[in-house]
């Protein structure tokens, strides 16, 4: 696989823990069910159908659809176009966009349709997005996070939230690839602190999530959608772990 793991997966059980936040915390999915889990030992599991599919149908562990029928949107590569999160109305509830710029690293914005903090202003309405995003006729998008991957490495990423507050630095995310009973996993951290998520990529390219209670599911696929860009502009899976 190239990638070897350095660590190993945190034990089942503290990914049944509650994560803290602020009372003001926003999530991606508000006003829909897309929303974190609140109960310690409830984790929101979810399944994604293969990366070949164009639109993507999210499932829970019992086969039935998350959220009332959300959905992942990919589009070919020659399109340009960001990945989408659908909402089960049909509309754009957060897209990831990744940098057409270039760079060393890759590097994406994940955008919501409504505000992370007070008094933000519309991205697509800023300076330097309007061509790339206004093109597709989205509504108005509010720049929720950064994510930042290694060149050479598709599950060493950091994710940094905006904050609206002067002088406060966003929640900082990070993936690391993790060895694990059934094989190499990607595990999510926040803020250093173990057990945010696990992210499995099975064979034939469908992901299994298991999203801790506290952690916002919208954000964990937004994630994964920007993983599995990585390994479509490479050309192949190497980078990306894969398990039976």
């Amino acid at each position: 696989m190239g990638n070897k793991p350095s660590k190993v997966l945190p034990p089942t059980s503290d990914f049944e823990l509650v994560h803290s936040c602020e009372p003001s915390e926003r999530y991606l999915g508000e006003n829909t069910d897309a929303l974190p889990s609140r109960e310690a030992g409830r984790p929101i599991r979810i399944y994604i159908n293969s990366g070949n599919d164009s639109s993507a149908v999210l499932v829970t562990e019992t086969h039935s659809d998350y959220a009332g029928g959300m959905q992942l949107r990919r589009h070919k590569r020659r399109e340009r176009r960001p990945m989408e999160i659908i909402g089960r109305d049909g509309m754009v509830m957060a897209v990831c966009a990744k940098n057409l710029s270039g760079g060393r690293k890759p590097v994406a914005q994940i955008y919501g349709t409504r505000p992370r903090y007070e008094r933000q202003q519309p991205a697509n309405e800023g300076k330097g997005f309007r061509d790339f995003i206004c093109q597709y006729d989205y509504p108005l998008l509010y720049t929720w996070a950064t994510v930042e991957g290694e060149k050479s490495n598709s599950f060493g990423n950091h994710i940094r939230m905006v904050e609206g507050r002067e002088g406060h630095d966003g929640v900082m995310y990070r993936t690391e690839l993790v060895e694990s009973p059934i094989g190499p996993q990607i595990a999510i951290w926040k803020e250093d602190k173990p057990a945010a998520a696990i992210l499995t990529r099975h064979i034939g390219g469908a992901w299994e999530m298991t999203i801790s209670p506290g952690i916002d599911p919208v954000l964990i696929i937004c994630l994964s959608a920007f993983m599995e860009e990585q390994e479509r502009i490479r050309g192949n899976s190497s980078h990306l772990a894969y398990v039976d």
